[in-house]
């Protein structure tokens, strides 16, 4: 987790659904700024007077703006592996969303059998990976390859050496569905 700066705002990023955002005085004048009512900030009338208005202001503040650093995935190989979210956000497809995580493998462990409620779409940044899905030949992946996952598929990602192997995946899968959930090993593997 990265630290909040002296004087920023910060929020509990271990709850479930909080982001910690940019600092609160940093919105709010970009509000301010964004608005034209930089003058009229010292009576605070830039404020929104209605309550409607004001929670959607508050939304365009707190919702909208994306996490200002990296933040761990909540999702059960976060247990196994470490995984680093670059950025999450809603899919112009309806119902979805677009996760982006970087995952680092040590050498000789897995991820274990598990699926996404989406697809997975990655690339092998370091390291070499055998890639188990099921259905399909092992692949082994090394830097410089892509790959696919398609959704809800059960797959294993073990990294074969000589050093840690990093995964830059990118998921486009159902909103408010675990990123991954572990699954038992397929019976045609």
């Amino acid at each position: 987790m990265t630290s909040a700066g002296a004087g920023s705002a910060s929020f509990r990023p271990d709850v479930p659904g909080i982001r910690r955002g940019p600092p609160l005085s940093r919105l709010l004048l970009s509000k301010i700024q964004s608005t034209g009512r930089i003058r009229q900030a010292r009576s605070w009338s830039w404020f929104p007077s209605d309550a409607t208005a004001a929670l959607t202001w508050f939304k365009e503040i707190f919702v909208t703006h994306p996490a200002p650093g990296p933040q761990p995935p909540r999702d059960a190989l976060a247990g196994t592996l470490r995984r680093t979210e670059i950025q999450h956000s809603p899919s112009s497809i309806p119902g979805r969303e677009i996760v982006q995580v970087l995952t680092e493998i040590p050498v000789g462990v897995g991820s274990g059998w598990h699926i996404h409620p989406g697809e997975e779409v990655g690339y092998i940044v370091t390291g070499t990976v055998e890639m188990a899905i099921r259905g399909r030949a092992t692949l082994t992946l090394q830097a410089g390859d892509g790959f696919l996952i398609p959704p809800r598929t059960p797959h294993n990602a073990r990294d074969i050496g000589p050093g840690t192997g990093h995964m830059l995946s990118t998921y486009i899968v159902e909103a408010g569905q675990p990123l991954a959930s572990f699954t038992t090993e397929p019976d045609d593997r």
